[in-house]
């Protein structure tokens, strides 16, 4: 694998990983620690030690701010060959602090081989390290009403808002309001986040669908759909960088 050399801090490199490197440090990511499946995993490494880990996947067929980023509507042909997400960052917390994670992705946006690579952070996690490794804040944008006022009915049922990140919260509350409640409330958001709240691999998922799999779920399998609606619940700002934005490849115009 090629490696990457760093200097944000001394004696980290950066090299080309698997997802065995990313396993080690996925429980420390606020997001399910299932990774989309990767285009290119890169690691940081201090000696023997993980300092961190990106990684890069297949983007969604939608995203907002995509269309603000590059003006069109991008066919699914060229998501799937010139477009990449960041979709995760994680560095260990005894690194946290000291630029690593722009470093991260200042260091490895041009090895990907994508000329787009995009970002949708969660406002409440939101750091400015991706903008400091040179992608643009492109906008914010506000949860669909759909899931808010999924968020809203939840509130009455019983449950705390901010605290629905735990899966742990969302077990005792699903104990306490029973299951009926808490998928009724899930079948009323939007279908186009139907195969989120699932974690399906499946392309579409419509109504019909998702009913018969909420039928199938226990709480705690619920309860983990209910953390996924708290992140889909927040708003999310949209970072953009273009290979087009580079004079020489890993070299970012006037980084350096």
């Amino acid at each position: 694998m090629s490696r990457i050399t760093s200097t944000a801090v001394r004696g980290i490199t950066i090299r080309e990983a698997t997802r065995a490197d990313y396993a080690r440090l996925s429980s420390l990511h606020y997001r399910d620690s299932r990774l989309p499946v990767p285009i290119k995993i890169y690691a940081a490494e201090r000696a023997s030690e993980l300092a961190g880990v990106v990684a890069y996947s297949y983007p969604g067929v939608n995203a907002k701010g995509r269309r603000l980023a590059v003006g069109y509507r991008p066919t699914l042909k060229e998501l799937n060959t010139d477009w990449a997400v960041v979709s995760r960052v994680i560095v260990h917390p005894k690194y946290r602090s000291t630029g690593l994670g722009a470093r991260l992705l200042r260091d490895t946006l041009p090895q990907v081989g994508r000329r787009h690579v995009e970002l949708v952070a969660v406002m409440a996690e939101y750091n400015p390290f991706a903008e400091k490794a040179g992608m643009r804040l492109i906008a914010r944008t506000e949860p669909d009403p759909s899931v808010t006022r999924a968020v809203e009915e939840l509130k009455l049922l019983g449950w705390n808002p901010p605290q629905m990140a735990s899966t742990s919260h969302n077990l005792e509350k699903i104990r306490e309001a029973g299951v009926d409640g808490v998928k009724r409330v899930l079948l009323r958001v939007d279908q186009g986040y139907y195969k989120r709240l699932m974690g399906s691999g499946r392309a579409y998922v419509d109504r019909a669908n998702f009913e018969s799999w909420l039928s199938q779920q226990e709480p705690e399998r619920l309860a983990r759909s209910l953390q996924i609606l708290a992140v889909l619940g927040q708003a999310k700002a949209y970072l953009y960088w273009s290979r087009d934005w580079i004079s020489n490849v890993g070299e970012v115009r006037g980084d350096e």
